[in-house]
This record gives structure tokens, C-alpha cells and sequence, in this order.
């Protein structure tokens, strides 16, 4: 008996809005500005409402596509009016973009989400001259991490970070040298539960204590390139009693062994509650990693990648076997 099967074309436009919505969400914010909201008129609308620009996630900036011509894309909403966005290929066959249109597209981002905003993460060098712009509309912010290629002059960070909100949670700043006021201008972000600083070469120990402290809510310390003394390290684990993540990665050789051990016992000793720690770079020796050892009996990460003056793999499966999830150099 011949059957015969009826195929269903379904119509992307009956979709309830709220569910289109969460679809076009899974789009980058490229996609969305340049591609999706031109598709129709329904697209149009569901687009320009500020809960669609909550989160802006501009930190991939070369989209790894087929695509092999030059493409224009005209828009006609009022920020793109007698103008047209350019993309081309570059040497390695990947579509990137303009940064004059790079900027346009994070302002016009930005003038979407109507304060409305989040959580943001950029990666383009030109941001640096946005950020007071993004600060001054975006009241609600909560999240903000910034790529490493992305180095802000102290003057503008000091004045954007005086306009972002106080109930900042989150802030990544992984390529600013940090001068004395770039601190404590962060230091008033009193709501902070994750600081991810970068080097800090112009700053004094001291600076960072009188910041630190007034950070009671920190649950995940970054410091990278720079070794805080052993004071700074008490007052992390005194004045962040939720804290427990703490990475203090390094690629500067510069601290001695005994210094690093004396660093490692400072840990053990003020942050008990620590469940996650990354040491990579670091001179600490087996005394070193025996005090974390006692001192963290809630660890259950530990990067000691790079420690090359801990004992080898065999030692350390065997020291390490209560810690589920440890990472050293010659570990699978």
C-alpha cells in the first residue's frame, strides 16, 4: 500500500514572540545588529525592546565564516542612515571588521539596551575611548570584563569607574598598569564578588591593602604578574571572609623560592575557605604546597602548572590525591 507523506512548512513568523525572542538571543551581537532585526518587521520590533541588549558580548571580533566576498550591509535605522558597514577578508581568509563600524555598533548596542545593561564583555582596542560613554548609560550594570587587548588611560577608567554603578559584581581588567587613585577608584565598588587586576607595577603594596579591605563581598581574587606581600595577603583572607578562589598566576620570574613559600604560607594561614587556587609561575617548593595543603582542607582545584621546584608527577599524584582537580606540568 502506497502512503504518501505530507511535509508541514512551518512559518518562523507564528513562533510566540517571547520564544522568537530566546532564539535571537543565541545570536552574537553582530549578527543580531547586522543581520536578524533586517530579516522582517516582527524581527524589527522584538530587536529594539532594551531586554534584548542585556547582555553584550563584543569579545570575538573575527567571526570565522565561508564567507569569501566583500559584503555590504545598509542599515536604515536612524544611527546607520547614510551609511553602510564594509567587511572584508583579511590575509588568513577571516572575515573581521572596520573599527570605525566596530565602534558604531557598540554604541548603537549600548543606546538599545536604554540603561537596561548588564553584563558586558569587549574585546577591541577602540573601546578605551567608549568607556566613559558606556558608563554614563549604563546604571544597572552588574558584569564588565574587558579583553586584554583593551589598555585604558588611568584618567578615563578613574572616571568611568566613578560612574558606573555601586552594585557592581563583576570587573576584569586584565591589561591596565593600575596607578594609586585607578585602585581606589575600584576600591568603591564595595559590592564586588570577582576582581581580575593585571599588573599593578606603579602601584605600592599599601595601596592594594587599603583597596582590599574595602571589598567584604569578593568570593574570586585575580592578581596576575605582580606578588602582593605578605601583609596584602593577610588582609585578602581577613577582610574577604567569602572569598574562595584565588589565582595568582605569574609569568615573571622575579620572587625567590623562600619568598614564594612564605607566600604560600601566608594562604594557608588567613584563607581557610579557599576551594579553588591557581599558582602557576610560582617558585614555592614542596614545604611551600605542604602548608596550602593543611591550611585549605576545602581545596578542590589546584594549578600548579610551571612550579618547577616541586617534586615530580609521582610525588604529586600521591600529595595530591585528596584534592579532586589538580593541574602540573606533566599532567594529562
Amino acid at each position: 500500500m502506497n502512503t504518501t507523506t505530507t511535509l508541514v512548512r512551518r512559518d518562523w513568523l507564528e513562533l510566540p514572540t517571547d520564544i522568537t525572542a530566546k532564539i535571537l538571543l543565541k545570536l552574537s551581537v553582530i549578527d543580531l545588529i547586522v543581520s536578524a532585526q533586517v530579516v522582517c518587521l516582527s524581527w524589527w520590533r522584538i530587536c529594539k525592546e532594551p531586554s534584548m541588549w542585556r547582555r553584550i558580548d563584543m569579545s570575538a571580533l573575527i567571526c570565522k565564516d565561508d564567507l569569501k566576498k566583500w559584503r555590504r550591509i545598509d542599515m536604515t535605522d536612524s544611527i546607520w542612515r547614510n551609511s553602510s558597514m564594509w567587511w572584508h577578508i583579511d590575509k588568513a581568509g577571516l572575515m573581521c571588521s572596520d573599527s570605525e563600524y566596530l565602534r558604531k555598533m557598540f554604541c548603537y548596542a549600548i543606546d538599545r539596551s536604554q540603561g537596561q545593561l548588564i553584563d558586558l564583555n569587549v574585546g577591541f582596542v577602540r573601546f578605551a575611548e567608549l568607556f566613559y560613554y558606556m558608563a554614563e548609560r549604563s546604571s544597572g550594570l552588574k558584569r564588565l570584563r574587558l579583553g586584554s587587548s583593551v589598555c585604558i588611560l588611568d584618567e578615563i577608567l578613574i572616571r568611568g569607574i566613578a560612574k558606573l554603578p555601586l552594585q557592581l559584581e563583576e570587573l576584569e581588567l586584565p591589561n591596565h598598569e593600575f596607578s594609586i587613585n585607578a585602585l581606589k577608584a575600584i576600591g568603591k565598588s564595595s559590592c564586588l564578588k570577582r576582581l581580575r587586576l593585571a599588573s599593578w607595577e606603579y602601584t605600592s603594596n599599601k595601596a592594594f591593602i587599603e583597596v582590599v579591605a574595602k571589598l567584604p563581598l569578593l568570593e574570586e581574587l585575580e592578581l596576575a604578574n605582580r606578588q602582593p606581600s605578605m601583609k596584602a595577603l593577610e588582609t585578602i583572607g581577613k577582610s574577604c571572609p567569602l572569598l574562595d578562589c584565588f589565582k595568582l598566576n605569574t609569568s615573571k620570574k622575579r620572587c625567590s623560592i623562600d619568598a614564594c613559600d612564605k607566600q604560600a604560607i601566608a594562604i594557608a594561614e588567613n584563607m581557610h575557605e579557599l576551594r579553588h587556587l591557581e599558582l602557576v609561575g610560582n617558585k614555592l617548593s614542596r614545604n611551600g604546597l605542604q602548608a596550602i595543603l593543611n591550611g585549605c582542607p576545602q581545596l578542590e582545584f589546584l594549578d600548579i602548572r610551571q612550579c618547577f621546584n616541586l617534586p615530580g608527577p609521582v610525588y604529586l599524584r600521591k600529595t595530591l590525591h585528596k584534592v579532586k582537580s589538580v593541574k602540573f606540568t606533566g599532567s594529562l
